[in-house]
């Protein structure tokens, strides 16, 4: 993995000036990918990896590639939500949490985050912020394209309203 070069950039600039400088440039919207030259064939590829790991259920080394991710382009809530997602399996629940609310607060218009943290919050047994969670997720399925997860949030707030036992997503179809 490749650091941050944070040596003064030219003669005579001290380490703040220059740290000073690098947080400028990620203020203005630019990446550590971009900053430090990185080819974006070669984020692909540790994307490609990463993706891998996690459909082979290698979810903690996944995760340690999704956060380098996120490190390397802060503004990819792709990678935010991956992380997230890892976490989940992992059963870090709190955790997972945290990464689903900044890939929400990041994409506004994708409900899929606030889903999965509901699905979070019904595995602590959190009953009532999931129903909150989920109430959020019909109101943000609008678009044609989110058909099919208003559904299974519907579902999920039928499951809680009758008290049904068990876990709700035991009882979900994939």
């Amino acid at each position: 993995m490749t650091a941050v070069n944070v040596a003064p950039a030219a003669e005579g600039m001290s380490t703040q000036e220059t740290l000073q400088r690098l947080l400028m440039e990620l203020l203005e919207g630019r990446t550590l990918a971009s900053l430090q030259g990185m080819d974006p064939e070669r984020v692909q590829g540790v994307y490609a990896v990463a993706h891998s790991l996690y459909q082979r259920q290698r979810y903690d080394e996944a995760r340690k590639l999704f956060t380098y991710l996120m490190a390397l382009d802060h503004h990819e809530t792709l990678y935010m939500g991956a992380v997230a997602s890892c976490l989940q399996m992992l059963k870090r629940y709190e955790e997972a949490i945290e990464y689903y609310s900044l890939a929400s607060v990041y994409c506004l218009d994708d409900p899929r985050p606030t889903f999965h943290t509901a699905e979070c919050l019904l595995a602590l047994g959190r009953k009532d912020e999931a129903r909150e969670a989920l109430a959020m997720v019909l109101l943000d399925c609008e678009e044609p394209r989110h058909e099919a997860l208003k559904h299974r949030a519907q579902a999920m707030l039928d499951f809680l309203d009758k008290g049904t036992e068990g876990t709700v997503r035991e009882r979900m179809p994939s």
